[in-house]
């Protein structure tokens, strides 16, 4: 049995179009990519820059990740899919990782705490 085919686009199992499934393939990735994996490149600096250990750095990244996957993610995905449909949280995710990404490349050029430190200093 083949799936029905809409006007708009291929649809696959669940009548969900393929280009919706690829668009949160895309934004899952690069979300993981910039907020999870970058993290092991910024540990050493951040923990630096901050004065606290590794085991509290990724302690936090830890309980972080478990706070926003916990009951909560699922159920309020649910019910916005109900009530608002697909693409609007597609957009909102897509524009998360974005402003996550400027958050990055911002971050990079403001100064770090021993750099503002040092410059409170010679005031």
């Amino acid at each position: 049995m083949t799936a029905p085919v809409s006007a708009a686009g291929r649809t696959g199992r669940g009548g969900i179009r393929r280009e919706v499934v690829a668009a949160l393939a895309i934004t899952t990735t690069v979300g993981y990519g910039v907020l999870y994996y970058a993290f092991s490149a910024l540990l050493e600096p951040m923990r630096t820059d901050l004065h606290i250990s590794t085991t509290t750095a990724t302690g936090a990244l830890t309980t972080s990740a478990l706070t926003s996957a916990g009951a909560t993610a699922p159920l309020a995905a649910a019910a916005l899919i109900s009530a608002v449909g697909y693409t609007p949280l597609i957009l909102t995710a897509a524009g998360g990782c974005l402003l996550a990404s400027l958050a990055f490349v911002a971050a990079h050029h403001l100064p770090s705490p021993s750099e503002r430190q040092g410059l409170a200093s010679d005031t």
